[in-house]
């Protein structure tokens, strides 16, 4: 059996989305940057990534502590947000198994709070319960159906992939195909911000922990990383032996990194050109959901899917 996080009647029922988009409406509106989003990944035992995004630049405190109130136990980080389209985020360590933290960041103009909690120990059996979604368009934002995943006490939410189609024309860039960083930036920031009143994705990634990973079209439809560059003619215009060392792979790698509470971490030299001091993404997203005990006989009573 499964469930769905959108409980209730919807106002967004498929029949008004569909007249809004006969109308243009849903592809005419653009997002609005938040005052203060936030957001905790990469959870594991003891150690997360805190992010955050300030819509007006400069100085972003970060605190953390096991206080609901911050009465007792905080800790803190001042990080400074040069532009307002790069949001910050800073890694933590030595924190505790099995253990609720609260943070909030606090900048130029607004401050946001958020909570997660961190794995149990290995070898511990525990309740695992998860959610996972993907493929977020931006001219389909808020995305209402995970509007109530932010109150179902998920241990962690996997994006798993698709975050952005910077392959298909959306309100804030409107282009068959992202090539600038600044483009990239763009459509990330649309997909993390407030369109009609919602921002269902700010409301998760503040109450739950999250893991992210990509797919393809955070570059582009079904491209092959480790193919030469000559072999696609989407990236005849960019430099690099491979697709994966072209100017369009690394903007949209990179956008991917600022906006997600994600380690940027890379393997070494492995010998291998198609790997060689690459983004070790994939691989460092799975480990972290593998670190999380997980016990059949706690298993949840059902799957919940996530329709985009």
């Amino acid at each position: 059996m499964k469930k769905s996080f959108l409980a209730g009647p919807s106002k967004w029922s498929a029949l008004s989305v569909a007249a809004a988009l006969l109308a243009g409406s849903l592809f005419s509106a653009q997002a609005t940057i938040d005052p203060m989003t936030v957001s905790a990944g990469d959870v594991r035992q003891t150690s997360a990534v805190l992010w955050a995004h300030s819509a007006v630049p400069g100085r972003v405190c970060l605190e953390y502590s096991t206080d609901l109130i911050f009465g007792t136990g905080v800790q803190s980080i001042t990080l400074k947000e040069r532009d307002a389209l790069v949001p910050v985020k800073a890694p933590l360590s030595g924190l505790t198994p099995a253990t609720t933290y609260y943070y909030r960041a606090t900048g130029p103009e607004a401050t946001a709070s958020g909570k997660f909690s961190t794995a149990p120990e290995l070898g511990t059996l525990a309740g695992l319960h998860f959610g996972v979604s993907g493929d977020e368009r931006g001219e389909l934002a808020p995305y209402p159906s995970v509007r109530n995943a932010a109150g179902s006490n998920l241990d962690f939410f996997l994006q798993f992939g698709d975050n952005i189609y910077a392959d298909f024309p959306s309100p804030d860039v409107p282009l068959a195909q992202c090539r600038t960083l600044a483009d990239f930036r763009l459509k990330t920031n649309e997909v993390y911000s407030t369109r009609f009143g919602l921002n269902t994705l700010a409301d998760l990634r503040s109450s739950t922990a999250i893991l992210a990973t990509i797919d393809d079209h955070e570059v582009t439809d079904n491209f092959a990383g480790a193919a030469r560059r000559t072999s696609d003619p989407r990236f005849i215009d960019d430099t690099g032996l491979l697709i994966s060392d072209t100017e369009t792979f690394h903007h949209g790698l990179r956008a991917f990194h600022e906006y997600h509470p994600v380690e940027n971490v890379r393997y070494g030299d492995t010998g291998n050109y198609t790997t060689a001091h690459g983004s070790k993404i994939i691989d460092s997203t799975l480990m972290a959901a593998m670190r999380r005990p997980f016990s059949s006989t706690h298993a949840p009573s059902a799957a919940r899917s996530f329709r985009r």
